[in-house]
């Protein structure tokens, strides 16, 4: 039966019959036709390459068996479909948040891609097609800004392009984009403030200052024709428009003036059988349509994933590469239905408290991981035998909160720790200092950032972090005053014998494999 090799071994061009010996003669092949000075970066890779494979075999992990698939149902679904139903309920979930709460947007908008229904990649993808054609015909009008400044922060556009519509206009967006990538957290407050309809009262609350362009192109999308010229006169103190005249009297010859409706006349047309005739459709088609409601018979309405669904999703991937959102879903369902197989309700457990412990900050407390990285970002159990690591670029934001957090320490394994601190190293040393008049990169503020961070103060006078900054050797150089293995611990939430909420009422699982 065919094996699932991990990344290491893959290129280092091995499988699964392989020695340390055949680990080392790779290494050593590979390592000669590489030129450390010139890809510092390839040298790392390679390093952690055969020091993943070489750990991998001591620690005998095994490698995991390829089940042939089954056959299986026809789930074909229709992504436009799918992504229709969940692009409405994220418009009913955003027309209630604040039309200047940019952190609830963007919260709104990553909690939508993180449902099972868009899970798979042409629904995700239908999915973001249909928020770019609603930017690109202002459909949401005066939240249109708001909807623009979510989608950059959940979709990363500022790392990949969009994906656009068959008649989209990609030069508008783009231009759209790049204008909000160069506002600040200031600057984007005061473009929601100016989607609202321009009045005095509210000039005030506007925290307008000198510096603000009011040429930027964002303009073309959060402000509606016309309004901001009057933003613009509110702002500089010009006097409102005159108000209207009174008409002038009536003269000799004009025609009457028209007659109003009293009270009287409404309540005489509301008895006559004309009223009847023009609401009795109305009530019986209302009367109809609460009836099917209340009876939950709509046929288009699709149907929720259940617990069960889910459970043999995670126990079919092998509980690998769960996101931290997703393991707290999965606990959910445990209250109602915990897994039937023992072995799943294990596997449950240990990335629940694992979750837990990444989750809780240094004190003990709640951490805030909402501004730096959602749950969804976060990866228990990768395929590279690790604990935990982060979803896209190795430098990016959210995984400089991973680095700088310190939980993965109290994971009690050295593989994972040394990982981390090796990327962490690596980027450290990619981003640099700024230089001259040059605008910093997200590498050097991230950088500069966590240079006063205790963590990296830490981790910076380790073994590991000598190491992966010296790839030519550590020859004249003294020796690291903290190894990396004297830091990391086993934390207690991991190794205590506790018996979880849901088990208490669940009933006995049942022993074998998947």
């Amino acid at each position: 039966m065919p094996v699932f090799l991990p990344s290491y071994f893959v290129a280092l061009g091995l499988d699964e019959r392989a020695t340390e010996a055949d680990v080392k003669a790779a290494y050593a092949a590979r390592l000669k036709r590489l030129d450390r000075a010139r890809d510092p970066q390839g040298f790392q890779a390679l390093r952690g390459h055969y020091e993943a494979a070489i750990a991998h075999l001591r620690e005998g992990r095994g490698f995991h068996e390829i089940e042939p698939p089954q056959p299986q149902p026809d789930l074909e679904v229709d992504p436009e479909r799918v992504a229709g139903v969940a692009y409405e309920d994220f418009l009913a979930a955003f027309w209630r948040v604040d039309a200047r709460a940019l952190a609830a947007a963007v919260g709104l908008l990553r909690n939508a891609l993180a449902l099972p229904a868009l899970a798979s990649l042409a629904v995700r993808e239908a999915f973001e097609r249909r928020v770019v054609g609603a930017l690109l015909s202002r459909s949401l009008r005066r939240r249109s800004g708001l909807l623009l400044f979510a989608a950059i922060e959940a979709f990363r556009w500022s790392e990949r392009q969009p994906l656009l519509p068959a008649d989209g206009d990609e030069a508008g967006l783009h231009r759209w984009i790049d204008a909000a990538l160069l506002l600040d957290e200031r600057t984007r407050t005061i473009w929601l403030w100016l989607a609202e309809e321009p009045r005095p009262a509210l000039i005030d609350a506007v925290p307008l200052h000198r510096e603000f362009d009011w040429n930027s192109a964002v303009r073309e999308i959060c402000c509606q024709p016309g309004e901001l010229g009057r933003w613009h006169a509110l702002a500089v103190g010009e006097p409102a428009a005159p108000a209207p005249r009174e008409a002038p009297p009536p003269r000799l010859g004009d025609p009457p003036p028209p007659s109003r409706t009293t009270w009287r006349e409404w309540l005489q047309w509301l008895r006559s059988p004309a009223f009847l005739l023009l609401i009795a459709p109305l009530l019986t088609a209302g009367l109809v349509m609460s009836l099917l409601w209340m009876r939950g018979e709509d046929p288009n309405a699709p149907k929720p994933l259940s617990c069960a669904d889910r459970f043999a999703a995670a126990s079919q991937a092998h509980w690998k590469a769960l996101s931290i959102g997703q393991v707290e879903l999965l606990n959910r369902c445990a209250h109602e239905a915990p897994p039937p197989k023992c072995q799943d309700r294990e596997h449950l457990k240990r990335l629940t408290r694992l979750a837990v412990l990444i989750v809780s900050s240094r004190d003990g407390g709640s951490a805030d991981m909402t501004y730096f990285f959602g749950k969804d970002e976060v990866v228990l159990d990768p395929e590279d035998g690790l604990l935990v690591a982060t979803r896209g670029e190795p430098c990016d934001r959210a995984a400089w909160e991973l680095y700088r957090q310190g939980s993965w320490l109290r994971m009690g394994h050295g593989p994972t720790a040394e990982a981390i601190v090796r990327r962490a190293a690596v980027c450290t040393q990619m981003a640099g200092p700024t230089r001259g008049d040059a605008a910093p990169s997200m590498l050097s503020l991230a950088s500069e950032w966590s240079a006063d961070d205790w963590a990296f103060k830490l981790l910076s006078r380790t073994d590991v972090w000598q190491v992966a900054t010296h790839p030519n050797g550590l020859a004249g150089l003294p020796p690291a005053p903290i190894k990396l293995d004297s830091l990391v611990t086993t934390d207690p939430k991991l190794t205590e014998a506790r018996v979880e909420s849901w088990e208490e009422k669940a009933p006995a699982c049942v022993a074998g494999g998947r």
